[in-house]
């Protein structure tokens, strides 16, 4: 997932639709903000299965965060 994360934000970047100067930190950071809190508090044991919201919702508002983070907010309807 990676990678293929990587290409898309570098394309994205090429055509000026994203700011950012590294596509491999953006993954990263991208991951970061979807992934890794909730794996690591399933490690940690620490992750209760009723704190489990709407997955969509969530990803929306990671996506929405990380845009705005590379300049390019979603604009609402």
């Amino acid at each position: 997932m990676q990678s293929s994360l990587r290409d898309f934000l570098e394309r994205e970047m090429r055509a000026g639709r994203l700011m950012g100067a590294d596509p491999d930190e953006a993954a990263a950071e991208f991951r970061a903000m979807t992934v890794t809190r909730t794996q690591l508090r399933m490690l940690a044991g620490l992750f209760d299965a009723t704190e489990i919201s709407d997955a969509s919702k969530d990803a929306r508002t990671a996506a929405d965060r990380f845009l705005q983070l590379y300049g390019c907010g979603r604009v609402e309807a």
